[in-house]
């Protein structure tokens, strides 16, 4: 039983960074240098 648990955690860890890696070359403009210097947005303090 423990094996199913590590195993689904795994594959869950697995999927998270697929998606990542899908996200990061779908979408290259969202991820620019401008926008991680540039985090913080108006009206959130």
């Amino acid at each position: 039983m423990l094996a199913v648990v590590v195993i689904t955690a795994l594959l869950s860890i697995a999927l998270f960074g697929l998606i990542w890696v899908v996200e990061r070359l779908a979408l290259p403009w969202y991820y620019s240098t401008s926008r991680t210097t540039q985090w913080e947005e108006p009206g959130i303090y």
